[in-house]
């Protein structure tokens, strides 16, 4: 898969873009695009593709891909459905290496949809050239500046440069997600929306993100899986590159699976099966957009996964002490009790403080010199806990007030950067920004902060044991005979040639044949129907005790 990821260059790194259905409208789909790509100052050659000939958004435009008298390395085709195969073809004939599909209308549409879908594809594979899409929302750059996208959150703000990578088949998840994610000061390397996934899916946009410098996170979102064995090496090697994916699973209801097969046309599959895959393989199914993101935030500032399943809790709050034992203990965390030399440093520095975990410094911490970053010192010098929080109320909100405090907790977290340190606190934006500069993450609600804690801590459990792919299945799956599954037996000897255990039972063509069967099993037996056409045997009396 890293050799057939490696062609996935060529849609992140083009080194010239031709827009097909380029418009002059800077609001249409046709014309969002290269609107955005010219706003970020993407360096690369960008050739507008317009049956008019005319001047698009101040580039010269032309008539079809192949007239462009320069190499072109991708094509972003935004035309109506009934054009794209023409101009599929046209892209490939001038030689571009990969053809990015933003048009709906195909497999998530209808049959003639799919079968369009496959002819397109199909022309792709031939060529040798990486399709993204169809029904795609586009990709981005970031730190490239190359952002091919019709989102229409770049109309009020831009991803900035950072370690979070996301792939999603679903663009308005991506978008929403990447979204919230720069609101809250988070930077992006790439973004992926796959769409149809006719070719490019989220596993292998992973298998890539695992190989990419820039990328110390990976977050994704699926509706469905077309290759298990692909997805789980991919999670594998993101694992074993030690970068933590956060994957979301779409469609884990009836109703939700049933929207995504009309959304991209997807299967959404047991959910059950996605969730084993997920923690065998070392990722982590966060329950939110906002889990994922508090997640990644608490990385890209920590750099570290905890290296327990400990922690400590100080406050001057003892009701929210409780609140952050509670959700520890809801997510499986351990507040162990203070060690002794951690208790008596404590008492000697806050006689009034009620030593335990978590620690309560109660309001007369304020009449003790540096009594907060003291405390802070006590719990990471004296304890092994993972991680350890501190509730600090609204003081980030006093910079000046805050300040000294501030720079002490800066440099205790400095001195212990194996440790994750996180101040539960409303602050200005200078002063969350000063901490995390430091690798001290900042959290408003207590409850989010640790969930983010626990997060990282299941990803380090499960990187502890990640699941071995059997040989077999580096390159294919072992050939089953799957020509009679459509009755009980058929499948159940399907499973049992798989080496999968399945009861015992006899194939029986006569009440004489049946007879014999249940004297040699023993009593009480059970007597199905066996026929491809009933589907429900009790509704027919085909069961029998």
């Amino acid at each position: 898969m890293s050799h057939a990821s490696s062609s996935l260059d060529a849609l992140f790194h083009p080194r010239s873009v031709a827009l097909v259905g380029a418009s002059s409208d800077p609001e249409r789909i046709g014309g969002r695009p290269l609107r955005f790509m010219l706003e970020a100052g993407f360096a690369a050659p960008i050739y507008p593709v317009n049956r008019s000939g005319a001047l698009i958004q101040g580039l010269q435009s032309y008539q079809k891909v192949s007239d462009i008298p320069f190499p072109v390395d991708q094509a972003i085709i935004c035309v109506p459905v009934a054009g794209v195969e023409e101009a599929v073809r046209d892209a490939i004939a001038k030689g571009v290496k990969a053809i990015q599909v933003m048009t709906a209308g195909f497999a998530e549409i209808d049959a003639a949809g799919r079968a369009l879908q496959d002819r397109i594809v199909g022309l792709c594979r031939a060529a040798g050239v990486r399709m993204l899409g169809p029904n795609s929302l586009g990709l981005l750059n970031v730190p490239a500046r190359f952002f091919s996208t019709f989102s229409t959150f770049l109309n009020g703000a831009q991803p900035q440069p950072g370690s979070i990578s996301l792939a999603t088949q679903s663009g308005a998840f991506g978008s929403a997600a990447y979204g919230l994610a720069t609101l809250r000061g988070l930077g992006f390397s790439k973004i992926i929306a796959t769409g149809n996934e006719a070719d490019v899916d989220v596993a292998e946009s992973i298998d890539y993100l695992a190989d990419d410098p820039d990328t110390r996170i990976i977050c994704a979102a699926v509706e469905s899986c077309r290759d298990g064995n692909r997805l789980r090496r991919a999670l594998l090697k993101a694992a074993r590159a030690g970068k933590p994916v956060l994957i979301m699973k779409v469609g884990r209801t009836e109703l939700g699976a049933a929207a995504a097969s009309t959304h991209t046309g997807s299967l959404a599959g047991n959910d059950k099966v996605y969730d084993t895959v997920f923690r065998e393989c070392g990722a982590l199914r966060p329950e939110s957009i906002e889990e994922m993101l508090d997640i990644a935030y608490l990385y890209t500032v920590s750099g570290v996964l905890p290296a327990n399943d400990e922690l400590g809790v100080f406050t001057g709050s003892g009701g929210i002490g409780v609140l952050m034992a509670d959700e520890a203990g809801a997510q499986g965390m351990e507040l162990p009790p203070l060690p002794a030399p951690a208790r008596e440093a404590t008492l000697a520095l806050l006689p009034f403080a009620v030593a335990a975990n978590p620690l309560d410094m109660t309001a007369q911490v304020t009449s003790v010199a540096s009594g907060t970053s003291r405390t802070l010192g006590v719990m990471l010098e004296h304890t092994g806990y993972g991680a350890v929080l501190g509730y600090l109320a609204h003081v980030g909100l006093s910079p000046e007030r805050f300040a000294s405090t501030q720079q002490e907790i800066a440099e205790l977290a400095a001195q212990h950067r194996e440790r994750l340190t996180i101040l539960v606190m409303l602050a200005l934006p200078q002063v969350r920004s000063a901490l995390e500069k430091q690798g001290v993450a900042v959290f408003e609600d207590p409850t989010r902060a640790v969930r983010a804690v626990a997060g990282l801590a299941k990803i380090r459990q499960r990187w502890q044991t990640l699941y071995q792919l059997p040989d077999s299945a580096q390159t294919a799956a072992p050939a089953l005979a799957l020509d009679d599954v459509h009755t009980e037996s058929g499948a159940k000897r399907a499973l049992a040639a798989a080496g999968l255990p399945v009861p015992p039972e006899h194939l029986c063509n006569s009440a004489a044949q049946a007879a014999a069967a249940a004297a040699q099993v023993g009593f009480p037996v059970v007597a199905k129907i066996v026929s491809p056409d009933i589907a429900h045997k009790t509704e027919v009396g085909g069961v029998m005790l």
